[in-house]
């Protein structure tokens, strides 16, 4: 105690003996971002309550247990009943009276909720002559990478019951299609390999939308209810844009945003995926709402809503703007598409992107697993490049409408007038000579 009053650091001393109506979940209750908490084995049965409680073994709470080796068996198997993930903070001290040294061990569990094997390992030892020597040399995530083969319930979003799940999951062909579910489910296929654990997927085909009922339905119901460990979603994770194409259309690149295209004389269509039609359902956004009425509710007789290849068909001939992910579009624009039919594209982003990302539950530890070293690497794999644009190769056409040239024209009925006027005035003029001739001649004979 005296240390932490030097080194100006505050606490609180509780005896956990004669106190025993003290409120330990006041004392635990955080008012601060960490938490060490120090613990004499005597103590252990008054925190038996808390044991089953993950709140407390996040690794904001830091543990050190102080115990002999005659009560060491109770003070492990107190830590065995425990709480602990992969990301707790707890160490045991275990004091040795021949050397007056005390060996501290690094105490975790990869997953107790998933049957994951209860570890412990010896960081080093603490006496007053060497000072605390037990310090993890490298990150504690790899340290504690093997976890043991823990099994976690996993969900992914598929409209189409007809999909076989592990084909879908697994191949790595048109990578185009659904890109971003089977980006991520590869991006955990390989840390499976990495951490050893392994998922049990379900399927279901909504991202979870109330129902009318009052209850979320599909994934949102099946995460709040405690049934997934880990949750594979591409909400907006990828870029989604409208692709605007000026072929045909005049005057050129006055769209600039969403409102500029609901006012446009362009045609548009929807990517006929369940986030986008649940996007329109959902959104309170008034431009977003306005141009779904106006250019996409039962627009041409049809729903709005196309294949990609259909709606990127549409957008090649001109005249059409097309909301659509880029992964899904870019591919077919590289293939299908002219340069010339590239460089009259244009993009307008109709809603505000999220970072891509693994959703998982609060404080899961899988967080910290997921490294960027192999995040970068798929995702420049998975990502479709934008198509380019050869702008050596670029056909250059200038569209110039009435207003532009009407200072030609205004110039030009100037000089029709001019022109007409000078001819009135020669005619006049040559009658007159002619007219002058004739009276000359007739006054000579």
């Amino acid at each position: 105690m005296k240390y932490f009053a030097k080194e100006g650091l505050r606490f609180l001393m509780v005896d956990m003996v004669t106190k025993q109506n003290f409120s330990t979940n006041e004392i635990l209750k955080r008012k601060y971002y960490d938490l060490a908490i120090i613990v004499d084995e005597i103590c252990l049965p008054f925190l038996t309550e808390f044991v089953l409680d993950k709140t407390y073994f996040y690794e904001t709470y830091h543990w050190l247990i102080l115990t002999t080796p005659s009560n060491e068996d109770n003070t492990i198997n107190f830590l065995k009943n425990a709480s602990l993930n992969i990301n707790c903070d707890v160490n045991m001290a275990l004091f040795d009276n021949e050397s007056d040294n005390w060996t501290i061990f690094d105490i975790y569990n990869p997953a107790s909720n998933h049957e994951g094997q209860f570890t412990m390992k010896k960081l080093g030892h603490y006496n007053f002559k060497d000072g605390f020597r037990a310090k993890m040399t490298n990150n504690k995530y790899w340290v504690r990478k093997n976890m043991t083969g823990v099994r976690f319930k996993s969900a992914v979003v598929i409209p189409d019951p007809r999909i076989n799940l592990q084909e879908y999951l697994t191949s790595e062909e048109n990578r185009q299609s659904n890109s971003m579910h089977r980006f991520q489910s590869v991006a955990i296929r390989y840390c499976k390999e990495m951490f050893n654990f392994s998922l049990q997927i379900q399927r279901t085909n909504s991202w979870g939308y109330m129902t009318p009922n009052g209850h979320f339905d599909g994934l949102t119901t099946q995460n709040c209810r405690g049934f997934l460990s880990n949750i594979f979603k591409a909400f907006i994770e990828d870029c989604l844009v409208i692709i605007v194409s000026y072929l045909l259309m005049d005057p050129p690149r006055k769209i600039n945003n969403l409102k500029d295209l609901t006012d446009s004389n362009l045609r548009a269509g929807i990517e006929d995926i369940l986030i986008d039609r649940n996007y329109f359902v959902q959104t309170t956004d008034p431009v977003a709402i306005e141009l779904f009425d106006k250019k996409i509710n039962g627009n041409s007789g049809n729903s709005g809503f196309y294949k990609p290849s259909e709606g990127l068909e549409l957008l090649r001939k001109g005249g059409f703007a097309f909301h659509v992910e880029t992964s899904t579009a870019y591919p077919i624009i590289e293939r299908t598409f002219t340069n010339q039919e590239i460089c009259e594209l244009e993009e307008v982003q109709m809603y505000r992107t999220q970072p891509m990302h693994t959703n998982l539950q609060k404080h899961s530890p899988m967080l910290h697993l997921v490294e960027d070293g192999i995040m970068y690497r798929l995702r420049k794999y998975w990502d479709a490049r934008r198509p380019m644009c050869l702008e050596n190769a670029k056909k250059v056409s200038f569209h110039v409408g009435l207003a532009e040239f009407s200072s030609g024209l205004i110039i030009l009925s100037y000089g029709v007038c001019m022109s007409f006027l000078i001819l009135m005035f020669e005619i006049i003029v040559s009658r007159r000579e002619f007219i002058r001739e004739i009276l000359y001649q007739k006054n000579i004979v």
